[in-house]
């Protein structure tokens, strides 16, 4: 699920030489409401309104120069805030909604509170829901994945903020003018290739990765200015660096040259790597302290050849005009992929919801890290057709990785002989946040940490409409198969034993990301070995990651 913001391209500032679109919403009351004949129409008194005061808005869009964007026609909606540090007269996040062409409505009518004082007016997109005032912190995230248009679109952030908005001053020709500027940076990544690459029009470049951004950061509406860029808009403390996957933007043959684009969070990295395929070859582009300001634009070129990539100059331009940065030369990298086993970031894994686990068998166990602890590990209900079953299917959870992680092998530790799977299929979604929508209470039952647990739990009243929920989110989640771990057969003795199904090459270059894993287990029939238990077990989930997209990794 990729979380869509609602976004817009717009501009701050506005020229009379630009040719520019205007498009007006007013917010007309729907019956026209009293007002005292001795009130002057700027000092209205409180629960009265006059229709001469009502706040009409105008936009002033400049087309911008990408096809991944927000355009007049395509805007929905937007936040705005409108203080006049009076309640009555203040309207916090109202959303508003509409188009272009057929209007913009919002909930309630809204109307200045005295056209000659200052007010503090902001605007937004996305628009979000809840509570949010002109003094709020916002978190501001984009997308790992932006290889298609609608993930670069997600991932933009735009604003304004007019801190002493005075409506007799300011309006243009009677109108709140709503201009909001890119609060975050736009990255082109211009690549190059050689004659000896072109031997069709097809485009010779893939698997474009940018390694080492951070892709959370925070926004304080109330310290911020309006201006841009600001520090008012500054990186989480606790974001972690991430691998974004770009929009291919453009290719032209002729040219020899292709575009990619990505949206980020404005940041200083102490490295960034840019990793891609062309020609069959893979290449590395690394730079030290690379700084992105919010509402600029940058351009990094990259040429290919047998000479590798050389940097030349660095440009920032405005994020509309998309200046160059002048990157030069690609290093070839004899080895495509770097794989390595995760252990210490299992600490921050977590349930998000599935099949309960047992007493004797909790979840956490499941990715602890501990592999030789036979008697630890995910213990299921008891299986269909067993004295004392529910009959509620195979044993399944999905595990949340806590962030967008690149897939490269996964593998199980069996338990006994007797609860040793026959199958343990994988699967992945595109969704980046699925909701958590399990109470502190039903997740203790579930995750056999705290509450009614167990088999007492899967027999309850309360367990069979947790249960009908948890099946109707996972089959609303469009999940994709991505392999199937085989246990031959039981064995006899101590049944401790590794699975591996580590993916190749081939399977590596499909990018397999994910930040949900969804696990199931497929019992051995019943009665196929004597004795044979009525549950199934695995001790501990083992996975592999790919750190970066290439693993020669060269600085230039």
């Amino acid at each position: 699920m990729k979380e869509l913001f609602w976004t817009k391209r717009l501009v701050h500032n506005f020229s009379l030489k630009q040719e520019t679109m205007k498009k007006i919403f007013c917010m007309l009351p729907v019956a026209a409401l009293a007002v005292l004949t001795s009130c002057n129409r700027d000092e209205l008194p409180l629960g009265s309104a006059d229709p001469a005061n009502v706040i009409a808005v105008t936009t002033e869009i400049i087309p911008i120069h990408s096809r991944a964007g927000y355009t007049t026609e395509t805007l929905r909606e937007f936040g705005l805030i409108i203080d006049s540090g009076k309640e009555d007269w203040t309207y916090n996040n109202r959303r508003m909604t509409g188009g272009a062409l057929e209007g913009w409505t919002t909930d309630g009518q809204m109307y200045w509170s005295n056209r000659k004082e200052e007010h503090t007016v902001i605007a937004y997109a996305p628009y979000r829901e809840g509570e949010l005032t002109s003094a709020s912190v916002i978190g501001v995230n984009v997308l790992p994945d932006q290889s298609d248009a609608d993930g670069v679109l997600a991932s933009d952030f735009l604003a304004m903020k007019k801190p002493s908005y005075v409506p007799e001053n300011d309006m243009v020709d009677g109108k709140l003018l709503v201009a909001m500027n890119h609060m975050l940076s736009k990255v082109f990544v211009r690549i190059s290739y050689p004659e000896a690459y072109a031997a069709s029009d097809s485009n010779p470049v893939s698997n474009l990765s940018v390694d080492g951004m951070i892709v959370n950061a925070m926004f304080n509406l109330g310290e911020w200015d309006g201006t841009v860029p600001t520090t008012s808009l500054f990186l989480n403390p606790n974001g972690a660096e991430e691998t974004i996957l770009p929009n291919l933007l453009s290719h032209d043959p002729s040219a020899r040259e292709v575009v990619y684009e990505f949206i980020s969070v404005p940041q200083e990295q102490g490295k960034i790597r840019i990793s891609f395929v062309a020609g069959g070859t893979s290449y590395t582009w690394s730079y030290d302290n690379l700084k992105l300001n919010s509402g600029e634009s940058l351009t990094i070129r990259l040429s290919v050849d047998k000479e590798g990539v050389q940097l030349g100059d660095t440009t920032v331009g405005d994020w509309t005009t998309g200046t160059d940065i002048n990157g030069g030369n690609p290093e070839e990298n004899p080895e495509v992929y770097k794989v390595e086993e995760i252990t210490s970031e299992k600490s921050g894994w977590s349930v998000l919801y599935g099949t309960p686990s047992m007493p004797f068998g909790v979840y956490g166990e499941l990715f602890n890290n501990n592999p030789d602890n036979s008697e630890g590990g995910w213990f299921s209900h008891i299986l269909d057709g067993y004295n004392g079953s529910r009959n509620i299917g195979n044993p399944f959870c999905v595990i949340d990785l806590g962030k967008s992680t690149w897939l490269a092998g996964l593998g199980i530790v069996t338990s006994f002989h007797d609860v040793m799977p026959n199958y343990v299929d994988f699967y992945i979604t595109e969704s980046t946040e699925i909701e958590d929508f399990l109470t502190a209470e039903e997740h203790g039952s579930i995750n056999c940490t705290s509450g009614t647990t167990g088999d007492a739990y899967v027999n309850s009243e309360a367990f069979d409409g947790v249960m009908a929920r948890i099946r109707e989110v996972d089959n609303g989640v469009t999940w994709t198969k991505i392999g199937r771990i085989e246990v031959p057969a039981l064995a006899q003795e101590y049944g401790r034993k590794e699975y591996r199904l580590d993916f190749d090459e081939e399977k590596l270059g499909s990018a397999l990301k994910s930040r949900y894993l969804r696990i199931e287990l497929t019992p051995f029939a019943k009665d196929s070995f004597d004795p044979q238990g009525d549950r199934t077990k695995i001790s501990e989930l083992l996975v592999k990651k790919v750190p970066l997209p290439l693993s020669a990794v060269h600085d230039c």
